[in-house]
């Protein structure tokens, strides 16, 4: 029987081990047995890996050893020999994120098997030397070092840029910071994974990680080496261009400069901005046209006038709309077949936009101060909003200034709330309210929302029970049951707890019945099946971004829904005398990069508890 030599791949993953990382070193932990099993089957190795904490460690994760303890232990390196600073000699957190500074330090001392292929995973949320939100001078000198060693050392980086623990102040400081994770693993021919607004799914990380390692490093280098340059704005180089190219595809050839005059940048959007709108205002031209052209004119027989020809005329030519653009020519020789049946054109769809008389309805936490307009608190008060324009439309209802925490509203016009932290009343706007002794009392309610078949769901934002019950418009006295809600399968970020970035604030459902829960600091959460009446599982999603109206910082507490699927959010922009402003922002569910303020209530508002609609739009993931 013959013995097969499969080749040797030596893989340390190394990670920041601030407190930041605990999710990602739990996920990774969990996922690695199953991802080398698959990996096995992938790309078959003798694989030998190594877990290790850079100045700390994870406990009931794999990583139960520091870098530096390895080093000096297994691989007998002095103290004095490594890059790595000792741990609590930085402010903060700073030497367990010297992400740079592990990664030149492995490379150089880890006891590498002869004849392996060499590579790191490393794993990190800040920037590369000592953490922070910034891509320093510093921390760029330290990436530079990094790079230098591990090509020295032949050694392959693979990168994971995780979710921060707050959010970047500027896209463009996130845009530099993931720059200098993917230059880290480009320049060294490893792959990278950007996952800034979410967990990545590690077995399937982890798999690829692990094939990619078996790779020889000289392959991988040159192999990414025109999307590294492109990286850092830099072309082509000329020794890598296909000769052929410019027989292929001489359109797409950039000329170069043939005298001493240095090359004109890339241009920017910005600086295609005159074409871009000449080429947007032409194609609309061309619209235009075809609409005209192939709507039916008075007195005509025929449907479409694209067509308009005798219909004893066998000319292969059909007439086509006169149009600014020059239509492209056929093949010389080829002649075009004549459309059998041809399609009626599609008229163009309208954007779609919510009706005009759809309302949110905001129930007011708390307004600094208890002054506002006049002097007077309007704690616990509920305003309807213009959905499109977030406009105050009137006062809805007047809680008699107690705290506001929580509202929802049913599809046939119920307002339910909890104000003073617990207590639920429930009614009509214009009538008297109820109180819902069967559903008050115990703790504070952060979030309330209505399923479309008006079952009910109240929680507090640190324990992951939900309570829930059907709506009775017959009776105060309303059973209230409860379900838990647990992360789902192979998810690390975990909704409800103790930490301020697992608190959540509000729920909303789709026209899908599914939930979807927002935490205090914009992350969102998807519960794609709710029919269970005893446990539901997340799916972590993104972030929305922080909102820069005012100076300060957002928290979001309340989130609904219009008709046609925008997801709106509310909340407080928290200033720094601690002083807030209430607001109203539209974004998508699917889209987290953007979110466009519609309303906000000015200085000394306070913030918005809570936010609901009568909608429930068909959502498409």
């Amino acid at each position: 029987m013959s013995t097969v030599n499969l080749k040797k791949v030596d893989l340390v993953i190394v990670i920041d081990s601030s407190d930041s990382m605990k999710d990602e070193a739990a996920a990774l932990s969990k996922a690695i047995n199953t991802a080398i099993e698959q990996a096995k089957s992938a790309c078959p190795s003798d694989l030998r890996t190594e877990y290790l904490g850079i100045e700390g460690k994870f406990a009931k994760t794999n990583f139960t050893q520091t870098t530096r303890e390895y080093l000096t232990k297994n691989a007998s390196v002095q103290a004095s020999q490594l890059a790595a600073r000792v741990r609590g000699t930085v402010p903060g957190a700073g030497a367990q994120e010297d992400l740079a500074r592990a990664v030149e330090d492995i490379s150089r001392f880890y006891d590498w098997r002869p004849d392996a292929e060499r590579a790191i995973f490393i794993l990190g949320d800040e920037g590369l030397e000592g953490g922070g939100y910034q891509a320093t001078d510093e921390s760029l000198a330290a990436n530079d070092k990094a790079i230098a060693t591990a090509l020295a050392n032949k050694v392959k980086v693979h990168t994971y840029q995780g979710t921060p623990y707050e959010p970047f102040k500027t896209a463009a400081d996130e845009e530099a910071m993931t720059k200098e994770y993917k230059r880290l693993a480009l320049r060294t021919g490893g792959e990278y994974y950007i996952y800034t607004k979410g967990v990545a799914d590690f077995k399937q990380v982890l798999e690829e990680t692990i094939c990619a390692s078996k790779v020889p490093v000289d392959e991988s280098i040159a192999d990414k080496k025109e999307e590294a340059q492109q990286l850092d704005g830099k072309d082509k180089d000329p020794q890598d261009q296909d000769p052929g190219d410019q027989v292929k595809n001489p359109a797409d050839q950039t000329s170069k400069p043939t005298d001493d005059r240095p090359a004109q940048p890339p241009k920017g959007l910005c600086d295609l901005q005159e074409e871009i709108v000449k080429a947007v205002n032409t194609l609309a031209d061309v619209l235009k046209e075809l609409v005209t052209s192939c709507k039916p004119q008075a007195g005509d027989k025929k449907p479409c006038r694209c067509h308009d020809h005798d219909d004893n005329d066998h000319s292969d030519k059909p007439i086509v709309p006169t149009a600014p653009a020059t239509s492209p020519k056929q093949p010389e020789g080829k002649v075009p077949e004549k459309p059998v049946n041809p399609a009626k054109p599609q008229a163009l769809p309208a954007v779609p936009e919510a009706p005009k008389d759809e309302e949110l309805f905001a129930i007011v936490l708390q307004t600094d101060n208890y002054i506002w307009k006049g002097n007077k608190s309007d704690n616990g008060d509920i305003y309807a909003h213009d959905v499109k324009s977030g406009a105050v439309k009137r006062k809805a209802v007047d809680s008699a200034q107690r705290m506001g925490q929580s509202n929802a509203i049913t599809t046939d016009g119920y307002h339910y709330m909890a104000v003073d932290t617990s207590t639920v009343y429930r009614g009509k706007e214009g009538a008297s309210f109820e109180l819902m002794s069967s559903l008050s009392g115990g703790e504070y309610l952060d979030g309330f929302a209505f399923r479309k078949d008006n079952t009910g769901y109240m929680f507090r934002g640190m324990k992951n029970v939900v309570s829930w019950f059907k709506h009775d418009p017959a009776t105060t006295n309303i059973a209230r049951n409860t379900l838990t809600v647990l992360p789902g399968a192979g998810e690390s970020r975990v909704a409800f707890g103790p930490q301020e970035e697992q608190w959540i604030t509000d729920i909303v459902f789709d026209g899908n019945d599914r939930a979807w829960l927002l935490g205090f600091y914009g992350d969102l959460w998807v519960v794609e099946d709710t029919t269970s009446s005893t446990e539901w599982r997340t799916r972590y999603l993104f972030r929305f971004p922080q909102l820069t109206f005012a100076a300060g910082y957002t928290r979001y507490i309340g989130i609904a829904f219009d008709s046609v699927g925008s997801v709106l959010l509310a909340g407080g922009q928290i200033e720094s005398n601690n002083s807030s402003r209430r607001f109203i922002a539209k974004g998508s569910v699917k889209d987290a990069s953007k979110v466009a303020l519609l309303y906000e209530g000015g200085p000394q508002s306070g913030s918005y508890g809570d936010l609901s609609s009568q909608a429930f739009p068909k959502i498409t993931l």
